[in-house]
């Protein structure tokens, strides 16, 4: 193969995996997905990476995504937030860079 055969291939390549489109949050018959994470109807979960909690309504119609501060390095456990194992959200936020000023 030549050159820019091999150019030309590699070039067709890049631009397929730069158009597939992602799809991190689902729901469905058993629940809602996020980030791969099967999260039960009525049910959340805390994640790590991403550092979010995650929440599935009861009809698994609604997911909704509770992040960090925009601060890095502070005490970010929101109040009433609910705790996890170390290292998930909450605990993983005082870990998130922070963000650029503009």
């Amino acid at each position: 193969m030549n050159i820019p055969a091999v150019g030309i291939l590699l070039a067709v390549q890049v631009s397929l995996v730069m158009t597939q489109i992602q799809c991190p949050i689902r729901y469905g018959q058993r629940g809602c997905t996020a980030f791969g994470q099967t999260i039960p109807a009525a049910g959340s979960a805390n994640l790590r990476n991403p550092c979010v909690h995650v929440q599935c309504s009861a009809n698994r119609h609604r997911v909704t995504i509770t992040g960090c501060q925009d601060v890095a390095g502070l005490n970010q456990h929101p109040p009433g937030a609910p705790g996890g194992p170390w290292g998930d959200w909450p605990h993983c936020c005082a870990r998130c860079p922070a963000l650029p000023r503009g």
